[in-house]
């Protein structure tokens, strides 16, 4: 009788074990490290971990590349979407970003450029949607890159449940012209929680902006300047009081979009009583070079910070 009991207690031991190894699942709470699937995950990095959810990813199924969000004219718009390799959260919090080039120029994969960035994202469970939208060339104007964005964010919205998107939780990211459309977008759309402009531009009208209106009207290929156009693609216009907070990062020694631009909608933020965070990168120009620039792990942690202070709140 004695014996059976050592070989039940034995076998329960290792069935026991066998289960634990099988879901690959320990915390180990002195070194704040998870260990799932026999890989390591720092919890440190996210305050927004529920074990009830967690899970990694299919690491060769990350990237969903060029999807189409939507089709006019005979073209058809793509965006990518990145992964993080571990599943936080039963939905992924939404990092929409929109790339530059003067409105005439860019692709979706300069998002690939700020790899430091988007691994930062990545920790915090953030999934990351970068799209394409109509440049203006053409016929093509304003606010035909604008509606693009906006029917990317209702693509995002309106396929929630099969992307598993977490539309209360969405954050709007652009560099340059697209620095420009990510402020137009969030300040025009309450799914929005937080807006990131780097290098955008704010104003496209006035006085004071007259050489600046120069490079942009040349880079667009347009002689005529449309002042009512110009109105109606400046952010600055649609600032509000209870608009999302904002971030606006630019460099000092931008050429092409001068920093007083960041500066002038900033000013008004403060006058009105707007939330909006300006970040003047002394020295630095129009790139943003995420990968080589000695500050920023500053800038990533200045970013994502801001970013995870605001996703959460409408």
């Amino acid at each position: 009788m004695f014996s059976f009991y050592k070989v039940t207690l034995v076998l329960f031991i290792i069935f026991f074990a066998v289960f634990i190894v099988h879901n690959n699942l320990f915390a180990n709470e002195d070194d704040n490290h998870l260990v799932l699937k026999n890989k390591i995950f720092d919890l440190k990095y996210s305050n927004m971990v529920n074990l009830e959810f967690i899970e990694f990813n299919d690491y060769d199924n990350l990237i969903k590349k060029n999807i189409t969000y939507k089709e006019i004219n005979d073209e058809k718009l793509k965006l990518d979407i990145l992964y993080p390799e571990i599943k936080l959260t039963k939905n992924y919090p939404v990092v929409v970003y929109i790339h530059g080039g003067g409105f005439i120029r860019g692709d979706k994969d300069e998002i690939y450029d700020l790899k430091p960035l988007v691994d930062e994202w990545h920790k915090n469970g953030w999934i990351i949607i970068s799209i394409n939208y109509r440049l203006l060339y053409g016929d093509k104007i304003f606010p035909d890159n604008y509606r693009d964005v906006k029917d990317a964010i209702y693509w995002v919205i309106n396929n929630k449940s099969k992307y598993n998107f977490d539309i209360d939780k969405i954050c709007a990211v652009g560099h340059s012209a697209g620095g420009t459309l990510a402020l137009l977008a969030g300040l025009d759309n309450d799914k929005i929680n937080c807006i990131v402009s780097m290098s955008g531009p704010t104003k496209l009208y006035g006085e004071e902006t007259f050489e600046f209106r120069k490079k942009i009207m040349s880079a667009i290929n347009k002689n005529d300047f449309d002042e009512n156009i110009m109105k109606k693609a400046s952010p600055i216009n649609y600032l509000k009081k209870d608009s999302p907070p904002i971030m606006l990062l630019h460099g000092t020694k931008d050429n092409f979009v001068p920093f007083s631009q960041s500066k002038l909608f900033y000013d008004k933020a403060q006058e009105i009583g707007a939330e909006c965070k300006l970040i003047s990168i002394e020295g630095s120009g129009h790139v943003l070079e995420f990968s080589y620039m000695p500050r920023m792990p500053y800038l990533k942690k200045e970013i994502t910070s801001f970013m995870e202070e605001n996703i959460n709140d409408k």
